[in-house]
């Protein structure tokens, strides 16, 4: 099966949990997938190139970096968006991991640091 839909170069791809959906990104968009039609069911538009990004748990939501290290977390069932800037990090941070009840992120990034965010606030 193929899934075509992005305009340039796909630089990454990820299964959810249940395995239903997938979230490719590529010029500047997250694109998610139903994984058995190959139908696009969302589309997100960034204004920078994204990078990363890491399902929850449920997989129900994603989050996204770009390359400036804006990090953002969005319903993928419903495109609604939580946006926050990760200012500790100059570029995308090098791994981010959910927290199991999906409340919480870890981060790190090359400034040596390791930081915890509320999905919820975004601090």
């Amino acid at each position: 099966m193929e899934f075509e839909g992005h305009q340039s170069k796909v630089r990454y791809a990820a299964w959810n949990r249940s395995e239903k959906t997938i979230v490719s990104l590529g010029d500047r968009t997250a694109q998610v997938w139903d994984s058995k039609t190959g139908q696009p069911l969302t589309r997100k538009k960034f204004t920078l190139s994204s990078g990363y990004a890491e399902w929850n748990e449920a997989g129900t939501h994603l989050l996204t970096s770009l390359d400036n290290g804006e990090m953002s977390i969005w319903n993928a069932e419903n495109n609604t968006v939580l946006k926050f800037q990760n200012s500790h990090f100059e570029d995308q941070p090098n791994d981010v991991s959910w927290s199991p009840d999906g409340s919480r992120l870890l981060t790190v990034s090359h400034d040596q640091t390791a930081r915890i965010w509320d999905t919820h606030t975004g601090g």
